[in-house]
């Protein structure tokens, strides 16, 4: 299988690790395209040799992983359920609360469903571009919980 993927000129696999049963059975990397990110002009596509240490930003892919740890929480009895308020496990942006605001519940983070007005303009480092505004913010989640509801 690696060596196919590493032949193929499409496939542009970054990676690929199996466990099985607690352990590391195979990891292999490969070379391919992927956004560099630029400090001047924005990400730019290039060809990247990826090992153990290259970052990847996978955005909207952590979904998967913040709702499998979420269902472990709930699953111990430390989150009672994915219809917390979201402002149940932020007490110190209580300042921030609103009636619409109030109504946003943890499933609506999950699922990018939380009604904020959010804009993901490009380039992602222009002035007209949350996520690059969330990154710069020194406090990301007061930033994206301090936006205005959708509808305002």
């Amino acid at each position: 299988m690696a060596e196919r993927l590493a032949a193929s000129s499409d496939s542009n696999i970054h990676s690929v690790l199996v466990v099985r049963g607690g352990r590391l059975e195979f990891e292999r990397y490969f070379r391919g395209r992927d956004e560099v990110p630029s400090r001047f002009y924005g990400p730019r596509v290039e060809d990247v040799s990826f090992d153990a240490d290259t970052l990847h930003n996978i955005k909207s892919a952590s979904k998967s992983v913040a709702s499998l740890v979420i269902g472990i929480a709930i699953d111990r009895g430390l989150i009672r359920s994915i219809n917390e308020p979201i402002f149940s496990f932020f007490p110190e942006l209580s300042d921030l609360r609103s009636p619409e605001k109030d109504r946003i519940q943890l499933v609506h983070a999950l699922t990018m469903s939380m009604g904020l007005a959010w804009v993901e303009a490009t380039p992602a480092t222009g002035d007209d571009n949350d996520e690059a505004r969330m990154h710069r913010a020194s406090d990301p989640c007061r930033y994206v919980l301090g936006l205005a509801s959708a509808g305002e």
